[in-house]
């Protein structure tokens, strides 16, 4: 199997595959021989899905305003929990902001500023433009991230996937092989090829995620995407010693859960400089609708050490779909 669909797999389909090498008899001849061993990642830790069963869909355009928005709104759906999210705002209507206040403790204004951004994330699904004949790509949540110590750490959700990496002993896998017979030598050959693709796919994407979690670590602790780093694809493979076009593959259609609660793809923890300070700018144009593109200039260089020009402040402003001052 090529390396590339395996880069594109969910854990799902991994998990399936490897259960499919393990079963061969050859695995467990080379786990005998000493020529094969799997061997546990150092702090692979595993945890059981939150939201067991969701798939995330792709709304990319709809995640930088989520995560721009979790300083308040997602704060507050935190706050509420999944079971009153679930009945007091995502069930059946009728229920007034009076009740969901009482239930959640919340007040009447943050209640509307919950139901305001659930309306727009709705709105936004349903009625953004996609092409007719492209089926939504579905990303696979790998990991969930969670907050230990004061620093982000990795729960993984397929145990059957992460338990452990296939590891060769160069040695007494030569001596295996020489005690078989020529058609047998190269069929074992070609199962550890497999083998080895599929361990290079596991390993990549945890050193991948190691590195986003240290590259990202007070975005992750703190929740505020103000802390952010930007960061290419290019620099992660380096970090990694992967080629650029294996990263892009690998987490092109991968997501985890955030700290929060949150599910979001990978790449958004990669973000560039440019994105950021797009949605930072977003953010202020939306907080501060009466201030002009030069006004917003300074607040951005002031209070978020991000220096645009006005003419890219109008750009971006356009970009995001914002009017100007007093059109917000």
């Amino acid at each position: 199997m090529k390396l590339a669909r395996l880069l594109a797999m969910s854990d799902s389909e991994l998990a399936t595959l490897s259960k499919k090498l393990e079963k061969d008899p050859r695995f467990q001849t080379l786990i005998a021989s000493g020529a094969l061993a799997v061997k546990p990642f150092g702090k692979a830790f595993f945890a059981t899905r939150r939201f067991a069963g969701m798939a995330l869909t792709d709304a990319s355009a709809g995640v930088p305003a989520l995560l721009d928005a979790r300083s308040e709104p997602v704060r507050l759906i935190k706050k509420i929990g999944r079971k009153n999210l679930e009945t007091l705002f995502l069930g059946e209507a009728g229920v007034s902001d009076v009740d969901r206040s009482r239930a959640t403790g919340l007040t009447i204004a943050e209640v509307a500023r919950v139901r305001g951004f659930l309306d727009e994330i709705y709105i936004r699904e349903e009625f953004s433009e996609k092409p007719a004949a492209a089926a939504p790509a579905v990303f696979s949540t790998v990991a969930g991230i969670s907050v230990q110590g004061g620093r982000p750490v990795l729960r993984f959700f397929n145990r059957e996937v992460w338990k452990g990496r296939y590891a060769l002993d160069d040695d007494r896998l030569k001596v295996h092989l020489a005690k078989l017979e020529r058609e047998e030598r190269e069929r074992t050959e070609r199962y550890l090829s497999r083998l080895s693709y599929v361990d290079r796919r596991k390993t990549t994407l945890f050193r991948v995620l190691e590195s986003l979690l240290e590259a990202q670590a007070k975005f992750l602790v703190s929740g505020d995407p103000c802390f952010r780093q930007p960061l290419t694809q290019r620099s992660l493979s380096t970090a990694v010693d992967a080629d650029p076009s294996v990263i892009n593959r690998l987490i092109a259609n991968k997501a985890v859960e955030l700290p929060w609660g949150t599910e979001a793809p990978i790449k958004v923890l990669v973000p560039s400089g440019k994105t950021l300070a797009r949605e930072t700018l977003g953010s202020l144009a939306r907080d501060h609708p009466e201030m002009s593109d030069e006004h917003l200039c300074e607040l951005l260089a002031e209070s978020r050490q991000i220096h645009l020009s006005r003419r890219s402040v109008a750009q971006y402003r356009s970009e995001l779909g914002l009017g100007g001052r007093g059109r917000r």
